[in-house]
């Protein structure tokens, strides 16, 4: 069983994949620090999950700025004093278009949303980690750090890093009993998609060659997370679960 007072601290988890990690959590009995950049919509989505019976804590941050890495976690510990689940989940996914014309400011903003933020969080985490008797760390990677399409060369870099971030925290962390591990979805139904204007024909496309015939929900990763986070997941470390209704195999 989950012990009563675990702590969890899902980042950008204002909205798509990152609210159904929270609420998944919340509803596994964990204490959630709700993150997101939008205060409506973060108070909104720690009062949901106040309403279920959960506990939530709603922090309001830009990840790419160091001193508001370092405001999450102070926010963290002077509430609950523990962190046992961290789930790097911010990110942002932007066609930067023909990699040849890609200006270095644009591949330096995908890898710093993406990437960065994941490193010094994680950083800012660790002693915290380092005291929970079952410290766990997932990253919320993608399909593309494994596969990839065109004018997302940027966005793809940065993913993979974060699995070769995966693997070498493993190995780093496992002597603190701190486990690492990382999801990789495929096209999944979020505001951040669903609101792209050439949407409809990406998700036909992606239906098309995905060997389940549908794209994902929230709650297909959310599932994942709650799964590498608990003690089923207890000797696994430095893997990555690809969750894409089996895309990337039958693509």
């Amino acid at each position: 069983m989950l012990e009563d007072s675990a702590v969890a601290l899902v980042t950008g988890s204002s909205s798509g994949i990152g609210k159904a990690i929270a609420q998944r959590l919340a509803r596994d009995g964990y204490r959630v620090v709700v993150h997101g950049r939008d205060e409506d919509r973060t108070q909104q989505i720690a009062a949901e999950i106040r309403e279920a019976g959960g506990s939530a804590l709603p922090v309001v941050a830009d990840l790419t700025h160091s001193p508001e890495v370092e405001r999450v976690v102070k926010a963290l510990h002077g509430e609950w004093g523990r962190a046992d689940v961290l789930v790097n989940n911010a990110g942002t996914a932007e066609s930067s278009g023909s990699f040849e014309t890609t200006p270095a400011e644009n591949w330096r903003k995908m890898l710093g949303i993406n990437l960065d933020s994941a490193m010094e969080m994680t950083q800012q985490c660790l002693p915290l980690l380092r005291q929970s008797p079952a410290g766990s760390i997932v990253q919320v990677a993608s399909n593309l750090a494994i596969a990839a399409i065109p004018g997302l060369a940027a966005y793809s870099a940065a993913k993979a890093g974060l699995l070769g971030f995966t693997r070498g925290l493993a190995v780093e962390l496992g002597p603190d009993r701190i486990r690492v591990n990382a999801v990789c979805p495929g096209l999944v139904a979020t505001p951040l998609t669903t609101g792209r204007p050439d949407f409809d024909q990406h998700r036909t496309l992606f239906e098309q060659g995905c060997a389940l015939g549908r794209i994902g929900q929230p709650e297909d990763i959310a599932g994942a997370v709650a799964f590498l986070a608990g003690k089923d997941a207890s000797w696994m470390t430095g893997q990555a679960l690809v969750i894409d209704g089996g895309s990337t195999i039958a693509g």
